[in-house]
């Protein structure tokens, strides 16, 4: 054929013909699909994953599909010596009809991460093989200077156990240059394709795309309020999610990802069981030998990253066995927290003028609160607010209502003005905190 003349188009017969040998795994011109893809059933949608020679898989779309169906045929002559064209829909037909016929993988035979002596299935394969007796100084060093970190890596170590009760999560807080972040970058990078770098936006519609098949998800600097969201929650409870792939169709999916935030500041609990029960709450410690770069210490970090994946997957298996219930961890410091913050609301509240009958524009009743915060030095945002709301309606302090002008009023306390309150000294605020915090425990 000359450069000047033009493929000729396959016949529709001559494709679906090669394409079924490439479903069946025979002879074919154009090359073996089952070689280059796996099909996945859920929600009673089948979905196409990439598969390289190590058995990883990654997500895939159909356009992938019909692309690798298009390059077959460019690659190969299917009659006569000759090449042909193939469009790109009969190259979206032939997707479709190997989709549709294409042989499921049980999902039971897929791993989230596997080490790479490991055979089967997975999203991640670590370069690392399974050995626990091997020595590291370094991590040792580094949970030396972390609370809770017998839970830590009990943590880790469920990880690597698809079983393993994943509502929990671990919020590691402390100064920079501390180790929580190489740590969190080492897990991160460690488990590359099975692992996703988050951002806080979660209410985005395409947001849980990006957990989809993940074990490992890191939030690295965070808000100090993000755990308290009830989307987060709601992403840590049920063992289901809904995926909105863009470009693609909605449906249900296993959630199987384990979060870690890492942060400057304390985090901020509400006290409810649901909070307690999820956090594993660990301050990091500035090392006392400084002779280390930030990037010697996280190579250190990871040539020693096969043996304490190792240890922690070990230390989980004994702890838990076939068990695979909550990690047992010390949460006091994250009841005291809990207990700081109902405080907070009690001495505010304390400053409202209480007058049944009475009612105050929402508007007014805001910023008079805001003015007891300020002078209280008091970091509120408007989810504070929120929850002060709340505290408010459950201590039967007032009450919102809205008129029939849609306008919200807040009844049973009155704002003359703005509240009176004076900027505590830090002796005049610790007698404070104790006569009012005395209160609210009684």
């Amino acid at each position: 054929m000359s450069q000047n003349e033009k493929p000729k188009k396959i016949p529709r017969a001559i494709i679906y013909r090669e394409i079924a040998y490439a479903i069946n795994g025979e002879p074919t011109k154009i090359g073996h699909l089952a070689k280059n893809f796996v099909c996945i059933e859920r929600d009673n949608k089948r979905i196409a994953y990439i598969k390289n020679d190590d058995d990883v898989l990654r997500l895939s779309s159909l356009q992938e599909v019909a692309d690798c169906i298009q390059q077959f045929c460019q690659n190969g002559r299917l009659a006569d010596n000759e090449s042909y064209a193939l469009l790109p829909k009969d190259c979206m037909e032939c997707a479709k009809l190997w989709l549709s016929t294409a042989p499921i993988i049980d999902e039971h035979f897929i791993k989230m991460v596997r080490f790479k002596d490991e055979p089967g299935y997975c999203f991640r394969r670590l370069p690392w093989v399974f050995d626990p007796n091997l020595e590291t100084p370094t991590f040792d060093e580094l949970m030396g200077r972390i609370s809770n970190s017998d839970a830590l890596k009990l943590w880790i170590g469920a990880l690597f156990e698809p079983k393993a009760y994943r509502q929990q999560y671990v919020y590691l807080y402390g100064p920079g240059k501390s180790g929580k972040g190489s740590l969190g970058y080492f897990l991160f990078k460690a488990l590359d394709t099975a692992a996703q770098l988050l951002d806080t936006n979660i209410g985005y519609a395409h947001w849980t795309t990006g957990i989809l098949d993940k074990r490992f998800g890191f939030f690295d600097d965070v808000d100090f309020q993000i755990v308290g969201w009830g989307k987060f929650r709601a992403l840590t409870g049920g063992p289901k999610m809904s995926v909105n792939i863009k470009y693609g169709h909605q449906f249900t999916a296993q959630n199987n990802c384990m979060f870690l935030f890492t942060s400057n500041n304390e985090p901020e609990f509400s006290g409810e069981d649901e909070d307690m029960r999820r956090v594993i709450l660990c301050k990091s410690q500035k090392p006392t030998d400084k002779s280390h770069s930030e990037y010697s210490y996280e190579k250190a970090l990871w040539d020693e990253g096969g043996a304490f994946l190792s240890q922690c997957i070990a230390q989980y298996q004994r702890a838990y066995g076939e068990n695979y219930g909550a990690i047992e961890c010390d949460n006091d410091r994250a009841r005291q927290i809990a207990r700081d913050l109902e405080w907070q609301f009690a001495y505010v509240a304390e400053h409202l003028h209480k007058r049944p009958g009475q009612k105050t524009s929402s508007l007014d009743f805001r910023q008079g609160v805001y003015k007891i915060t300020r002078a209280c030095e008091f970091k509120w945002s408007d989810k504070h607010y929120g929850k002060f709301k709340k505290y408010c309606e459950r201590e039967k302090i007032c009450s919102w209502v809205e008129d029939s002008e849609r306008r919200l009023w807040v009844h049973g306390v009155g704002i003359d003005g703005y509240p009176s309150v004076k900027i505590l000294g830090s002796a005049q605020k610790t007698t404070a905190n104790t006569v009012v915090l005395s209160h609210w425990q009684k």
